[in-house]
């Protein structure tokens, strides 16, 4: 069998398979994001077959929602009245709620009658017609639908992928929906003859169709269904969707933060229908008021009580980039509702947040030349008592398998983020087809199993990047064969990962410190700054926006990808040794 990751819009990492797709130019500007990708939770290649049919559905139908209002037709305005398919996260056929399991005949059922055939043009046409429809309608309507289920079980695998559910023939829920779909044709029959047979308006005599044929009435129980539907429901709905994708633990306790302290400020049991613009204005203008992490401070203390305790404490309101990550992740909920779900006809907290002004959303700088000089004479570069408590210190050690010592280095000449080089492992570092390039995966190749902790931002983290000749003449290479000689794996065995599975937190804290032993004493520079310097450093060097894309993981699709008939790797060297920081004094080896 055909290795699956070779298929279109499949892509292996690992042992898993991801579905990746590009959304249309007109998609792009609406969604805010140029992909579509999702995580199919398998390996394995037949398993895969039902995930991927589930996304390539969903990917279509959240086009189709998205290009609609921009289509032009004459059954635009009958489409639009229709609910389509809702598109969640796959579940199991078994969770499968009565009401739900209603809601999905409805919708299936009221999109099916947009799909009858014209009125046939001559009588004999006509009576052919209303003959088929009237004997579809007898054998439909005999209340034994075992002698139909087989022609009717694709349809109904069909409906349940289109709704997010994996479709188990073995389950007794299969039979309860192959039942109900089997009375939908009969009343979709039912109601062919009577329109053939000169019927404008006919009614299916079953009842629960009738509702739905009934001039837009929705079914009764699905009125109170969606009286019931509360922010703390929608909250669960979009955190249990996210939690299909490949986040990071990281993100994930921060969703789990922002959802906490929203629940407090709309209310938990706030019902959607009346949730408005208004609503959420104040929830943001109470937000304001509020301390950054404040439910980390005072967990325990009612949220009115916290501006008062919080100025009391010396510490200030939240800032407006800080108060948008709340505004957008609620923003993020309310569309999931609206789209996916089928909840909500509009976001009220769309146009929500806060406009910032360029000044506002550059929260770090490139490093000065000044600055990186005084990293680079530093101690721990020059000579320190010690790589540890000592690296401040003057004295005869220079600590060159150190991270410490490494790390900045990388950063400088890569622009790779700090959790990237921290979790190198000494097998990421090697040759490929000529050039010695670091490898930044999430995969290890020497790791036992329960031992690989490496993490990536995005996908389009995932790059090969040349290693820099600067890297080489320091030492980079050497240090890499000590390591594999006594079969190390980790490349910077001296740092270790954080609670949360990262090891960027030690080496952040490490880090700010040393800045400030140095006199570099500035809050608009971190570790995080070395990519802006990075980046001024290519642009210095005039190199094409693609590659620095490739180099530094912003790219939505890796160079590899997007040059690989063309010997990439040659062509990304070539344009990493461009880069050149001639007034920076750079350590030198003995």
């Amino acid at each position: 069998m055909k290795d699956m990751g070779k298929r279109q819009f499949i892509l292996r990492r690992g042992n898993t398979l991801y579905y990746r797709r590009k959304f249309p130019v007109a998609v792009q500007k609406v969604l805010g994001r140029k992909e579509f990708k999702r995580t199919l939770g398998t390996g394995d290649n037949v398993g895969a077959e039902r995930a991927i049919i589930a996304a390539n559905i969903e990917y279509a139908r959240l086009v189709e929602e998205v290009l609609r209002p921009t289509r032009e037709g004459p059954r635009k305005a009958a489409a639009s009245a229709v609910p389509e398919y809702p598109t969640p996260y796959p579940r199991k056929l078994s969770e499968l709620a009565d009401q739900e399991l209603y809601e999905i005949i409805e919708r299936w059922y009221a999109a099916s009658m947009l799909q009858l055939p014209s009125l046939p043009d001559t009588p004999e046409e006509r009576a052919e017609a209303l003959m088929a429809a009237r004997q579809d309608h007898a054998d439909l309507s005999l209340g034994d639908y075992r002698q139909l289920s087989a022609s009717m079980m694709p349809s109904v695998d069909r409906l349940l992928i289109q709704s997010g559910i994996v479709p188990d023939r073995k389950s007794p829920r299969y039979s309860d929906v192959l039942h109900l779909v089997a009375r939908g044709y009969a009343a979709r029959a039912e109601f062919e003859a009577a329109y053939f047979e000169g019927n404008n308006a006919p009614t299916p005599t079953d009842r629960f169709f009738a509702a739905i044929v009934a001039q837009g009435a929705p079914l009764l129980p699905r009125r109170r269904h969606e009286a019931q539907r509360t922010f703390g429901m929608l909250l669960d709905e979009y955190l249990r969707h996210r939690a299909t994708m490949n986040l990071g633990s990281r993100t994930k306790r921060d969703e789990q933060s922002i959802s906490r302290l929203l629940r407090d400020l709309v209310g938990t049991n706030a019902r959607l229908t009346g949730m408005d613009f208004q609503v959420c204005q104040g929830a943001k203008e109470r937000l304001m008021q509020l301390p950054p992490k404040c439910r980390d401070k005072y967990p325990d203390m009612p949220l009115a009580d916290i501006p008062a305790r919080a100025q009391a404490d010396g510490l200030a309101p939240m800032s407006k980039k800080t108060a948008n990550k709340y505004i957008d992740f609620m923003s993020a909920a309310f569309e999931h509702g609206r789209l996916r779900l089928r909840w909500l006809s509009e976001n009220p907290a769309q146009g929500l947040r806060f406009k910032l002004k360029k000044a506002d959303t550059e929260k770090y700088r490139p490093f000065t030349i000044e600055q990186l000089n005084k990293i680079f004479s530093a101690p721990l570069y020059t000579g320190c008592a010690n790589p540890d408590r000592g690296y401040d210190k003057p004295g005869n050690c220079i600590p060159r398998e150190s991270g410490r010592y490494w790390v900045p280095l990388i950063a400088l000449f890569t622009g790779m983020r700090l959790n990237e080089i921290c979790q190198l492992d000494t097998a990421d570092i090697g040759k490929v087809d000529g050039v010695d390039v670091i490898h930044v995966r999430e995969e290890s190749e020497t790791a036992k199993p329960g031992e690989n902790n490496k993490r990536l931002k995005t996908e389009a983290s995932h790059r090969i990047i040349p290693v820099h000749p600067e890297l080489k003449k320091l030492g980079l290479l050497q240090l890499v064969a000590k390591r594999q000689k006594r079969n190390e794996r980790k490349l910077f065995p001296d740092l270790r990962v954080g609670g949360d599975q990262y090891y960027s937190d030690a080496f952040q804290k490490w880090f700010s410190r040393f800045l400030g032993k140095i006199g570099v004493k500035d809050r608009r520079v971190s570790f995080h700054s070395f990519r802006h310097t990075f980046r001024d450093a290519t642009r210095r060097a005039k190199l094409d926006v693609e590659i620095v894309n490739a180099l530094a993981g912003w790219s939505t699709a890796s160079m590899a990808e997007r040059y690989g008939r063309s010997n990439p790797l040659s062509k990304l060297a070539q344009a990493i040794a461009k880069l050149r920081y001639s007034e920076v004094f750079l350590p030198k080896m003995d």
